[in-house]
């Protein structure tokens, strides 16, 4: 299987399912400016703090390719 076309499919199957509540959007932006200006520790306590379960903030902060993006339109 080809890898970027498993990531292409990915991509388009994460746009589709592009966050829709707006706080949660929010709260991962900050938890990724605070890895930037922190550390991943503390964005992902962040996250936690904010309702969101600690294996997804992980995945959030360590895998940024996998995010969800929302639509340009």
């Amino acid at each position: 299987m080809n890898p970027s076309k498993n990531n292409e499919r990915w991509l388009d199957f994460a746009r589709y399912h592009a966050r829709r509540d707006s706080k949660a959007e929010r709260t991962v932006e900050i938890s990724v400016e605070l890895q930037r200006y922190q550390n991943t520790a503390h964005a992902a306590a962040f996250l936690h703090e904010h309702g969101i379960k600690l294996e997804t903030a992980l995945r959030v902060l360590t895998q940024p390719t996998a995010r969800r993006v929302l639509p340009l339109s």
